[in-house]
């Protein structure tokens, strides 16, 4: 184990602010038609709310991983988590309360805005019926031949009749049609998978519902349901939610082709209209006689007045979700790029100050992003878009000119990670247990190394490192062969300038001197690691409570604070020279710059006295001379430490008068380089520095 020196730091406390970027993965947006400028949106992680139409948002419950809900009045909501516990508000989302625990929860009748909820849980399926918006629920039935259950619906005012849809078995293709009035499973439909059910309120026989296969469409209770040819014509492959704006037109939010189609039916036809373009659009409500909400794949919610004719972005609340560690690049001077789960890719310049959407959304599943370090321009990318209508999906893409235009790659494909060697012609990435290398530039990947276990990461430029869960790896020929490095194994980070390897483990976090190789390891209970490029490496771990640490001599002095964002297994940092991100778990990012500088000097006057020191350049064969004037008795300590804060000499520790004290400051066994004198009080912290030269 390596011997350590570990400074505290209780004052002047590094500094972390967010920075987003707007807007994020909200794939559900609540509201009620009398709702008076109310919404929510449903994040993976969060509940956010507003109550000004968007304009504003707020986290209304935090952490409650939400997978669906719905609101049955202006005040009374509901959810259900990522477990299957339901939550209810009665003040529009002030407050949750937990009403009922689910066992595998399914579906719900939250298409249906009523205060008759139906939901669908266990294997196999039993059916919850709730006559209050959710507040006490009974068992009204079991459906034993069933082994999910999809969509649920249900007629308004007379909350005994209801079709549902399910499966007889995983990964089915075909979709079963219960309906209440005849007790009877009633039609069948070709479906893997069953988004909505939606009852037209001007005529209740006349239903819709949006599948991976289209939209089916019934006029009668019983059926039959048949797939309209219509949405394929007009580019609508893959709806996901289906709102009624009258006897015969309709809003649909679309996975594929991405947006909102806007449906007229003239004749017994449909005719459709794509209204909006710029994301995968998810599940929608009306908070108004023709205003709808529409959550989305990265950009926030979707906002229309005009019953879905028009759309607006509301992004005042921030929900991205990012897949991997290799969903964000490497940091080349203050230049960033990341990409979240619905793949929309960001870039900054500015440490997020401005962030600027590329111009190219990809469908989904966006995981991975990099820039060549010795080409700005050179972007790759791993996400799932659809370049021709039946072909299959594309997965890699990159890019030549800064992520204005993209070429597709590759489909083979779908990579946790990249790397780009110092030949931007050979990059490397991982999926699963295998390592994938292409030599031009993208095109084409061919697998170079296969392990037990999932890789993690990929870290290094020309000589590069990879581990599974329990093996470290290395190629020192840019990928091309790669030998057993070392039996420990997690994600990696690698100091290039003193060749020493970080394996932040299950089990411990260990350091691997790659010239001599010598593995150690730091008596930490690492969580994420990055090394900067210059060298220094920054950590959190958790101790008595979560910390943040850095070191700019290889680990040998660390400096450790308190850190004050709440963080998530899902989150990690990742470092430049003059700044740090930090991604916090379906959120968002954090950023601190002054984490990568040194002991700053402080110009300003001691509260309590002040302090004074000749000469600032001080060559070994002389002394300098610290005046320390006080105003009061107080305890005072003072130490000479360098530019990493490491304590050089203390020079005094202990209680002084009020007056002027002089202190004696010998070179002689300083280093050439910059120092600082720290002066330090209970209430007070001051600096000064100082250079010794030959």
């Amino acid at each position: 184990m390596q011997n350590l020196i570990v400074l505290l730091l209780l004052a002047n406390p590094w500094n972390w602010t967010f920075v987003g970027p707007r807007g994020g993965e909200f794939f559900w947006a609540l509201s009620h038609p009398d709702a008076n400028n109310f919404a929510a949106a449903l994040s993976m992680g969060d509940v956010w709310r507003t109550t000004d139409g968007g304009v504003n948002w707020e986290l209304s419950f935090e952490n409650s991983l939400p997978v669906a809900g719905m609101f049955s009045s202006p005040n009374a909501g509901i959810i259900v988590d990522y477990t299957g516990e339901v939550w209810v508000t009665l003040d529009a989302g002030v407050n949750w309360t937990s009403v009922l625990t689910t066992n595998h929860f399914h579906a719900a009748s939250f298409d249906v805005i009523d205060t008759v909820i139906y939901l669908a849980d266990s294997i196999p399926p039993r059916l919850w019926r709730s006559t209050n918006s959710g507040l006490t629920w009974q068992v009204i039935t079991v459906f034993d031949s069933l082994y999910s259950v999809d969509q649920i619906a249900h007629i308004p005012g007379s909350p005994s009749t209801y079709w549902l849809v399910g499966h007889t078995q995983d990964n089915d293709t075909l979709a079963y049609i219960y309906f209440s009035g005849t007790s009877s499973f009633v039609d069948t439909i070709v479906a893997g998978e069953v988004d909505d059910f939606q009852e037209n309120p001007a005529d209740i026989w006349h239903t819709l519902i949006a599948t991976d296969h289209g939209i089916y469409q019934a006029t009668s209770g019983t059926g039959p349901w048949v797939q309209l040819a219509e949405p394929f014509a007009y580019g609508l492959y893959q709806p996901i939610d289906i709102e009624f704006t009258g006897d015969d037109t309709i809003v649909v939010s679309s996975m594929f082709n991405p947006g909102i189609f806007r449906g007229v039916r003239i004749a017994g036809v449909w005719i459709f209209t794509q209204t909006e373009n710029r994301e995968g659009c998810g599940y929608m409500n009306f908070g108004g006689a023709t205003t709808l909400y529409c959550g989305s794949l990265g950009s926030g919610v979707f906002k229309s007045t005009d019953d879905g004719n028009s759309w607006t972005i509301q992004d005042g609340l921030y929900g991205h979700l990012l897949l991997s560690a290799g969903a964000v690049s490497e940091i080349i001077d203050s230049t960033f790029y990341f990409i979240g789960f619905g793949g929309k890719p960001f870039k900054t310049t500015d440490w997020g100050t401005t962030w600027t959407p590329l111009s190219h959304n990809f469908l989904i599943y966006g995981s991975a992003i990099e820039v060549a370090p010795t080409n700005p321009n050179f972007l790759i990318v791993s996400a799932m878009d659809i370049e021709t209508v039946g072909s299959p999906p594309m997965t890699i893409y990159r890019s030549t000119d800064g992520g204005t235009s993209w070429s597709p790659v590759d489909s083979t494909y779908a990579a946790a990670d990249f790397l780009i060697t110092s030949n931007p012609d050979i990059i490397m990435g991982i999926t699963d247990t295998v390592v994938i290398r292409s030599t031009s530039g993208g095109n084409g990947f061919s697998p170079v190394l296969t392990a037990a276990n999932n890789f993690y990461n990929l870290t290094g430029r020309d000589t590069v490192f990879v581990a599974s869960r329990d093996s470290t790896y290395v190629s020192y020929d840019q990928g091309a062969t790669w030998s057993f490095l070392v039996d420990r194994g997690g994600t990696l980070t690698y100091d290039s300038i003193r060749d020493i390897l970080y394996i932040v483990a299950e089990q411990g976090f260990y350091t691997f001197d790659v010239n001599t190789g010598t593995l150690d390891s730091l008596s930490y209970n690492c969580l994420t690691a990055s090394v900067s490029p210059n060298g220094n490496l920054y950590f959190l771990f958790v101790s008595d409570t979560l910390r943040i640490a850095r070191s700019f001599d290889g680990g040998n002095t660390i400096e450790e604070e308190v850190f004050p964002i709440p963080f998530s297994l899902s989150g990690g940092i990742k470092a430049g020279d003059d700044g740090v991100f930090c991604y916090q778990g379906i959120r968002g990012l954090w950023v601190s710059n002054d984490i990568t500088s040194g002991v700053a000097e402080s110009k300003e006057e001691v509260c309590a006295g002040t302090l004074t020191f000749a000469p600032t350049i001080i060559k070994k064969t002389q002394n300098g001379k610290l005046r320390l004037t006080l105003n009061t008795n107080q305890r005072v300590e003072l130490n000479i430490v360098d530019l990493t804060g490491r304590k050089i000499e203390e020079l005094y520790n202990g209680r002084l008068e009020a007056g002027t004290h002089e202190f004696n400051l010998s070179a002689e066994k300083l280093a050439n380089g910059v120092y600082f004198i720290l002066y330090e009080t209970a209430q007070n912290r001051a600096t000064r520095k100082f250079l010794v030269i030959k």
